[in-house]
């Protein structure tokens, strides 16, 4: 359970990028993956590593599995009725798709933020409280330490302290989009997954919402999906490559982000992140 005495957020004495994936660990282990939507092969056969602390992006045209790679991650995926597993995926050397797996507990330590912000329709202060009262944490004093923090986190405080109970739908996309993220990160959760969510923004606001990923890098894991190339260089530390091969979705090439930039071993990343292709 979380309490006011646990610690901010201390991005600002995170090491530059270039040294907080050196002594790399595993976090995340997806093993032959396979996910289908009745006869639909959305995945097929994926093999994935995500290294703790880092920044991972996931490219690739829309279609070939990127976002069902995320929704596997946490079990969303079964909350469509066609949808079917095979494989596995090891989470802090626990799998993610055993039966026993208590699925309250992995979407706390497994937060998601979506391409669209989707603040409930409460207030500010309720879309953070709610969250908190649902885990356990329900005195106010304690809450109020809690939400001030958060909001912090992602730079809206001073943004927002003097309006903390008016909806959360009267902010700005980009307001929204923070608000979404404080609300994801407020149970300290070990991964964020992000679904291109800077796609829906201003270039203004996406400015900020990359520079607010970047930051959390080392403090959380991070996978994002990005179709923006040039995002993806910046702020990611490794990437996969996804393809559309046969109809099905599948992993043509991996590895440290500078490596599939600057020497693509797959001809179909070279074209890709060329623009010849995709």
């Amino acid at each position: 359970m979380l309490t006011s005495k646990e610690t901010t957020y201390p991005w600002e004495k995170l090491p530059p990028k270039e040294d907080c994936c050196v002594d790399k660990k595993l976090i995340i282990s997806v093993r032959n993956l396979t996910v289908q939507y009745d006869k639909k092969v959305a995945l097929d056969g994926i093999n994935l590593d995500i290294n703790q602390g880092c920044i991972t992006a996931l490219v690739g045209p829309s279609g070939c599995g990127k976002s069902t790679l995320l929704l596997t991650l946490n079990r969303l995926v079964e909350e469509i009725p066609s949808a079917t597993m095979q494989g596995d995926i090891q989470f802090d050397g626990k799998s993610v798709l055993s039966p026993s797996t208590n699925i309250r507990s992995l979407r706390s330590d497994i937060g998601l933020i979506f391409q669209k912000p989707n603040p409930f329709p409460f207030s500010i202060k309720k879309n953070l409280t709610l969250t908190l009262s649902e885990h356990g944490v329900k005195d106010r004093a304690e809450q109020d330490i809690i939400v001030e923090q958060s909001l912090r986190s992602v730079g809206l405080w001073d943004e927002v302290k003097d309006r903390l109970e008016s909806s959360a739908l009267k902010l700005s996309g980009g307001q929204q989009q923070r608000l979404c993220i404080a609300r994801a990160i407020i149970l300290k959760p070990k991964i964020l997954l992000m679904d291109e969510p800077c796609s829906a923004l201003d270039p203004v606001s996406s400015g900020i919402v990359e520079d607010l990923v970047s930051n959390m890098r080392g403090q959380y894991t991070i996978i994002i999906i990005t179709h923006n190339l040039a995002q993806a260089r910046r702020i990611s530390d490794d990437m996969g490559v996804f393809w559309v091969k046969n109809d099905r979705g599948v992993l043509i090439e991996k590895g440290s982000t500078q490596d599939i930039f600057n020497n693509p071993k797959s001809e179909i990343t070279k074209a890709y992140i060329g623009g010849i292709r995709g």
